[in-house]
Protein backbone atom coordinates (compact mmCIF):
# COMPACT_ATOMS: atom_id res chain seq x y z
CA UNK A 1 0.00 0.00 0.00
CA UNK A 2 1.26 3.93 -0.96
CA UNK A 3 1.02 4.55 2.91
CA UNK A 4 2.96 1.45 4.28
CA UNK A 5 5.35 1.95 1.53
CA UNK A 6 5.53 5.85 2.62
CA UNK A 7 6.26 4.50 6.47
CA UNK A 8 9.25 2.23 4.99
CA UNK A 9 10.75 5.10 3.11
CA UNK A 10 10.56 7.13 6.30
CA UNK A 11 12.05 4.48 8.78
CA UNK A 12 14.99 3.89 6.25
CA UNK A 13 15.28 7.85 5.85
CA UNK A 14 15.59 8.62 9.47
CA UNK A 15 17.94 5.11 9.82
CA UNK A 16 20.34 6.86 7.34
CA UNK A 17 19.97 9.99 9.25
CA UNK A 18 20.81 8.10 12.56
CA UNK A 19 24.32 7.15 10.64
CA UNK A 20 25.38 10.83 9.14
CA UNK A 21 23.94 12.47 12.84
CA UNK A 22 24.10 10.67 15.88
CA UNK A 23 22.40 13.17 18.29
CA UNK A 24 19.46 12.56 15.91
CA UNK A 25 19.44 9.32 18.23
CA UNK A 26 19.76 11.49 21.13
CA UNK A 27 16.86 13.42 20.36
CA UNK A 28 14.37 10.29 19.26
CA UNK A 29 15.14 9.17 22.95
CA UNK A 30 14.11 12.13 25.05
CA UNK A 31 11.09 11.99 22.79
CA UNK A 32 10.39 8.62 24.12
CA UNK A 33 11.47 9.71 27.26
CA UNK A 34 8.60 12.84 27.25
CA UNK A 35 5.74 9.97 25.53
CA UNK A 36 6.76 7.61 28.62
CA UNK A 37 6.47 10.28 31.16
CA UNK A 38 3.16 11.40 29.61
CA UNK A 39 1.89 7.94 29.33
CA UNK A 40 2.54 7.44 33.22
CA UNK A 41 1.11 10.71 34.00
CA UNK A 42 -2.23 9.52 32.13
CA UNK A 43 -2.25 5.98 33.76
CA UNK A 44 -1.19 4.46 30.24
CA UNK A 45 0.97 2.07 33.18
CA UNK A 46 1.32 -1.05 30.45
CA UNK A 47 2.75 1.66 27.92
CA UNK A 48 4.76 3.64 30.10
CA UNK A 49 6.73 0.68 31.55
CA UNK A 50 7.24 -0.83 28.11
CA UNK A 51 8.98 2.25 26.67
CA UNK A 52 10.96 2.88 29.66
CA UNK A 53 12.22 -1.44 29.45
CA UNK A 54 12.48 -0.58 25.73
CA UNK A 55 14.84 2.59 26.48
CA UNK A 56 17.08 0.65 28.93
CA UNK A 57 17.67 -2.04 26.59
CA UNK A 58 18.53 0.16 24.03
CA UNK A 59 21.54 1.87 26.22
CA UNK A 60 21.05 5.38 26.95
CA UNK A 61 23.47 7.66 24.78
CA UNK A 62 24.26 10.09 27.94
CA UNK A 63 23.82 6.33 30.42
CA UNK A 64 23.85 7.28 33.68
CA UNK A 65 21.70 10.35 33.33
CA UNK A 66 18.98 8.62 31.74
CA UNK A 67 19.22 5.59 33.36
CA UNK A 68 18.37 7.36 36.80
CA UNK A 69 14.98 8.77 35.06
CA UNK A 70 14.23 5.59 33.65
CA UNK A 71 14.49 3.99 36.79
CA UNK A 72 12.42 6.11 38.05
CA UNK A 73 9.74 5.93 35.49
CA UNK A 74 9.71 2.36 36.08
CA UNK A 75 9.08 2.85 39.91
CA UNK A 76 6.48 5.09 39.43
CA UNK A 77 4.79 2.38 36.92
CA UNK A 78 5.42 -0.03 39.63
CA UNK A 79 3.92 1.80 42.67
CA UNK A 80 1.15 2.54 40.66
CA UNK A 81 0.34 -0.25 40.19
CA UNK A 82 1.19 -1.77 43.94
CA UNK A 83 4.33 -4.03 42.84
CA UNK A 84 6.58 -2.75 46.11
CA UNK A 85 9.12 -5.53 45.86
CA UNK A 86 9.46 -3.56 42.03
CA UNK A 87 9.44 -0.03 43.22
CA UNK A 88 12.46 -1.23 45.16
CA UNK A 89 14.56 -3.00 42.98
CA UNK A 90 14.14 -0.01 40.61
CA UNK A 91 14.81 2.76 43.09
CA UNK A 92 17.81 0.76 43.82
CA UNK A 93 18.64 0.48 40.44
CA UNK A 94 18.34 4.41 39.92
CA UNK A 95 20.56 5.19 43.14
CA UNK A 96 23.27 2.88 41.85
CA UNK A 97 23.01 4.53 38.73
CA UNK A 98 22.60 8.22 40.33
CA UNK A 99 26.09 7.39 42.47
CA UNK A 100 27.76 7.34 38.92
CA UNK A 101 26.76 10.87 37.88
CA UNK A 102 29.59 13.27 37.11
CA UNK A 103 27.99 16.69 36.66
CA UNK A 104 26.84 18.36 39.80
CA UNK A 105 23.33 19.62 38.92
CA UNK A 106 22.58 15.90 37.58
CA UNK A 107 23.26 14.32 41.12
CA UNK A 108 21.58 17.17 43.26
CA UNK A 109 18.48 16.40 40.54
CA UNK A 110 18.93 12.73 40.91
CA UNK A 111 19.22 13.29 44.56
CA UNK A 112 16.32 15.09 45.23
CA UNK A 113 14.03 12.83 43.44
CA UNK A 114 15.55 9.82 44.88
CA UNK A 115 15.26 11.60 48.67
CA UNK A 116 11.49 12.39 47.79
CA UNK A 117 10.75 8.32 46.36
CA UNK A 118 12.17 7.19 49.16
CA UNK A 119 10.69 8.95 51.90
CA UNK A 120 7.03 8.72 50.32
CA UNK A 121 7.27 5.04 50.18
CA UNK A 122 8.25 4.69 53.64
CA UNK A 123 12.02 4.03 53.98
CA UNK A 124 13.16 6.72 55.97
CA UNK A 125 16.78 5.63 55.57
CA UNK A 126 17.06 5.81 52.43
CA UNK A 127 15.53 8.94 52.25
CA UNK A 128 17.88 10.76 54.76
CA UNK A 129 20.56 8.98 53.18
CA UNK A 130 19.74 10.69 49.72
CA UNK A 131 19.27 14.50 51.89
CA UNK A 132 23.05 14.27 53.32
CA UNK A 133 24.35 13.08 49.90
CA UNK A 134 22.73 16.30 48.58
CA UNK A 135 23.76 18.33 51.45
CA UNK A 136 27.64 17.44 50.34
CA UNK A 137 27.59 18.08 47.43
CA UNK A 138 30.83 20.58 46.11
CA UNK A 139 28.38 23.26 44.75
CA UNK A 140 26.95 26.48 46.54
CA UNK A 141 24.90 26.23 49.24
CA UNK A 142 22.30 28.45 47.30
CA UNK A 143 22.16 25.23 44.84
CA UNK A 144 22.28 22.72 47.68
CA UNK A 145 19.10 24.60 48.72
CA UNK A 146 17.07 24.73 45.40
CA UNK A 147 17.52 21.12 45.09
CA UNK A 148 16.68 20.22 49.16
CA UNK A 149 13.66 22.28 48.26
CA UNK A 150 12.65 20.40 44.83
CA UNK A 151 12.94 17.48 47.15
CA UNK A 152 10.59 18.63 49.86
CA UNK A 153 7.61 19.82 46.30
CA UNK A 154 8.12 16.37 44.76
CA UNK A 155 7.42 14.52 48.23
CA UNK A 156 4.25 16.99 48.51
CA UNK A 157 2.98 16.43 44.76
CA UNK A 158 4.05 12.10 45.48
CA UNK A 159 1.34 12.78 49.05
CA UNK A 160 -1.12 14.90 47.21
CA UNK A 161 -1.25 12.38 44.56
CA UNK A 162 -1.16 9.46 46.60
CA UNK A 163 1.49 8.11 44.15
CA UNK A 164 5.09 8.38 42.48
CA UNK A 165 5.52 11.54 40.80
CA UNK A 166 8.14 12.00 38.42
CA UNK A 167 9.02 15.18 37.51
Amino acid sequence: SPILSGLVGSEMCIRDSLDDYPEIRYVLELRRNSEAMLRLHTGELDRARAIYNSLLNEKPMNKAELLVVYYLGLAACEAKRGCTEKVEDHLESASLAAQTLQKTLNQASAAAQLNAFYKFTGNGQKAMEWKLFLSRLNCPQETISLFTLRAEKIYSRCSEKGRLVLL
